[in-house]
């Protein structure tokens, strides 16, 4: 018998039935999202993160529509920024999420990458501070992203007219 049918209190119940709403509206927005269709698939996953989700799937919605986000800013130019911000929004709150596991990483690296674009230094310098710190298998991630806190400290340094210093966590 499936959890949450059968015997058990209601908000058990309740709280299975919402689980299966979030994971329809999730694989639904998936399926947009792998056609290309992301105009589509954005107010899905706003939809199932207004949802009760477990922190892995959270972790993965927000990575996602990050993703879109900045697809979205890379097509229409007249909200380039905004959709730029939303994607920094939507993956600075995945690096928060402990249960993304290794993928952490890989979403601090883009975030610090994008930072670094918009020239956000210290932002960007803390993303990449999360990716070494998360990629403990130490992979082309992480070095990448050592690469980029050097590149990036050096930029802080010269914006401020003084020599490169190390960044704080």
């Amino acid at each position: 018998m499936p959890l949450g049918f059968g015997s058990g209190s209601p908000s058990t119940l309740g709280y299975s039935m919402a689980a299966v709403r979030a994971g329809g509206l999730i694989l639904e927005a998936n399926r947009e999202y792998a056609k290309g269709r992301f105009t589509e698939a954005l107010p899905l996953y706003e939809e199932a993160l207004c949802m009760e989700l477990d922190s892995r799937t959270r972790f993965v919605v927000l990575r996602n529509q990050g993703r879109i986000f900045l697809t979205l800013a890379n097509i229409d130019e007249l909200s380039r920024a905004q959709r730029r911000a939303d994607a920094r929004r939507a993956w600075t709150e995945a690096i928060g999420i402990r249960e993304g596991g290794v993928d952490r990483a890989a979403v601090a690296l883009d975030c610090g990458l994008l930072c670094l674009e918009d020239g956000l230094l210290p932002r960007a310098a803390r993303c990449f501070k999360a990716c070494v710190e998360y990629d403990t298998a130490h992979t082309h991630v992480a070095k990448a992203a050592h690469e980029r806190l050097g590149e990036t400290s050096r930029l802080m340094g010269q914006a401020k007219g003084a020599p490169p210093k190390r960044i704080a966590a």
